[in-house]
């Protein structure tokens, strides 16, 4: 067995934390209270909008998924070139 290149294997450490990080920040952003605009009924003013069984995407939800796309694809590619890497180059059979 082959050891894994110290570049390689840590970007397989980083693209994982990316991507579970990413998870968590979108898990957390997407369930926090939204106010949206303006509304003319005074009593109403301060009132937030917490949603219930749909999410509204803000801006943070937004940068965390991104984050876990490119923590996801970066470990996808590092544990693919991984595999690919590992076999032997001898003739297709």
């Amino acid at each position: 067995m082959q050891r894994m290149r110290p570049a390689l294997l840590s970007t397989l450490i980083v693209s994982a934390v990316l991507a579970a990080g990413g998870i968590a920040l979108f898990a957390i952003t997407s369930r926090m209270p939204v106010s949206f605009g303006f509304v003319a009924y005074g009593p109403l003013t301060g009132s937030l909008f917490a949603p219930d069984g749909f999410i509204v995407l803000t801006t943070p939800a937004i940068i965390a998924a991104v984050i876990a796309v490119v923590g996801a694809v970066g470990f996808v590619g590092a544990a693919g070139f991984a595999i690919g890497h590992g076999r032997s180059q001898g003739p297709a059979e």
